[in-house]
């Protein structure tokens, strides 16, 4: 995982068929590896969908029965095409084919929670799991599918657990902190974004402004100074942050933004407990609807 190893996958992927143009699972893989792109916020998520979907169209005309290209199309039609009946079609269709496949029952995994549908959601990466147990990803689909389940403090005690093997993960980091904070347990949220800072080599004056603000006004503060300092092309992010502060209409301005590039948090907008204080709001009711393709 992390944005440079999807890239140097993606190379040997494209190796893999130039060397033989007829090796379906290669193209499924830069199918896979397109998305992930993606999942970390790549600036071009239009051409790597469609370079996604190129694969995907290459892979199942090799072979039609072809798992993996299913599970691809399953994600692309959920977190592209905002398509969930599709993708739920895609998924089953993967399933059936090759019903041990731990992408299968990750990838449907995903796709269950971003529906509301955590039970079945638990099921199957829980399936995922036992077929694969040393998968790291795995483990963190395992403790989204908590957090978005609402069991906090199981998905605290799982992303603790990832940040044991991985102590450099910033994105569990940033998980964490989301967590604890839906937890209202401020201080120890605070620590996590801190250490998560440092980790990404923060300079020293951004973090003792952070600290400051800390200090002064609590999370609020800190939320006005991520608002301030971070990067705004993460929209989906950026709604939240304004959910947080009780900032309805810069929230769905971002959410909107969010929607129109096709963001990849976007398809669980159902689902994301950070967009709570949004619910009673009707923007919010008929965003959700577009998303569901209705």
């Amino acid at each position: 995982r992390g944005v440079q190893n999807v890239h140097k996958a993606l190379e040997f992927f494209e190796k893999a068929v130039e060397l033989d143009p007829k090796f379906a699972r290669a193209w499924a893989g830069i199918a896979h590896t397109r998305r992930d792109l993606v999942g970390h916020r790549d600036p071009d998520a239009k051409g790597n969908y469609e370079k996604s979907m190129d694969a995907i169209n290459k892979a199942l005309a090799i072979d039609p029965n072809l798992s993996e290209a299913y599970s691809s199309l399953c994600q692309n039609k959920l977190r592209y095409e905002y398509d969930p009946v599709g993708a739920e079609r895609e998924c089953k269709r993967a399933l059936e084919l090759d019903p041990k496949s731990p992408l299968a029952h990750k990838i449907y995994a995903n796709f269950l929670y971003s529906q509301g549908r955590f039970d079945e959601a638990l099921a199957s990466i829980r399936t995922a799991m036992d077929l694969q147990p040393v998968s790291y990803r795995n483990q963190q689909i395992y403790g989204l599918a908590l957090f978005y389940a609402r069991q906090f403090p199981a998905a605290e005690a799982q992303f603790k657990r990832l940040l044991d093997l991985n102590p450099n993960h910033t994105f569990i980091h940033q998980q964490l902190v989301t967590i604890l904070l839906l937890q209202k347990k401020e201080a120890e949220a605070f620590d996590y974004l801190i250490n998560g800072l440092m980790i990404t080599n923060a300079n020293d004056p951004m973090i003792e402004r952070y600290k400051a603000a800390y200090a002064k006004t609590g999370w609020r503060g800190v939320t006005l100074e991520q608002i301030k300092s971070e990067d705004k092309t993460r929209t989906f992010e950026f709604a939240c942050l304004y959910a947080r502060i009780g900032d309805k209409n810069k929230a769905f301005e971002y959410l909107g933004k969010a929607y129109e590039e096709r963001a990849h948090l976007i398809a669980v907008l159902k689902v994301a407990p950070q967009l709570d204080p949004l619910r009673d709001d009707s923007r919010y009711a008929a965003l959700v609807q577009r998303i569901a393709g209705k």
